[in-house]
């Protein structure tokens, strides 16, 4: 019997810087906007107690880091993960559907096994429009997002810790922990879906939603 292992990791910190842009679609204006995220973090070393697993049957050479990004046609360039002192060119899609359906995977080479401590880095554009959101899968998740826009819409499972909006643009802030979120750091196969812990934001033009509220 085969059976995926899934860890999550200990520490995210994520920062994201959008741009918004205006666009004209019929008698409304539709909001896009790019997006550059910095992403870092640890992975502790891997634990499998408790679980009935023989260690030298685990395959290692099938060892992957998966992102989930719902959108691949906002992917503006080639997306290189950091682990340890290597670093992956990630490549579309996932190895199976147990957590994620889109995104973006790595494969690890033997010599990243997470016997210990383990850093990791990536940073990337995407283009979309409207929302944002993330999904809160480290132990301790540190979100910080800035954007040129005057108007957000906070939304989701978690609401920021902190925000500051002006007549311009607005910061906001999250500092999530695992316990804030219905599932475990680690477990096998299809136990437990992490979409419902998404948050962010949604841009928001106010003169739109009225109009379209009258309608």
């Amino acid at each position: 019997i085969k059976r995926r292992a899934h860890f999550l990791p200990n520490q995210v910190n994520l920062n994201s810087e959008v741009i918004p842009e205006e666009k004209n679609r019929g008698i409304y204006k539709v909001l896009l906007y790019t997006t550059d995220i910095k992403i870092n973090g640890n992975f502790t070393a891997l634990d499998w107690s408790g679980w009935d697993t023989e260690k030298d049957l685990i395959k290692w050479d099938k060892a992957t880091i998966s992102m989930g990004i719902s959108d691949l046609s906002g992917i503006k360039q080639r997306i290189a993960l950091k682990v340890g002192a290597e670093s992956y060119d990630m490549e579309s899609g996932v190895p199976d559907d147990d957590i994620l359906r889109v995104g973006v995977t790595a494969n690890l080479s033997e010599n990243n096994f997470f016997e210990e401590t383990t850093n990791f880095s990536v940073n990337f554009s995407l283009k979309g429009s409207g929302q944002l959101h993330f999904v809160p899968i480290g132990k301790e998740n540190n979100i910080k997002m800035k954007a040129d826009w005057h108007s957000p819409k906070f939304d989701g499972n978690l609401l920021p810790n902190s925000s500051e909006i002006t007549q311009s643009n607005f910061i906001a802030e999250w500092n999530v922990f695992d316990l804030n979120r219905n599932y475990p750091q680690r477990w096998y196969g299809k136990q437990f879906e992490v979409g419902s812990s998404a948050f962010g934001v949604e841009l928001i033009h106010p003169v739109d939603d009225y109009l379209k509220s009258m309608r």
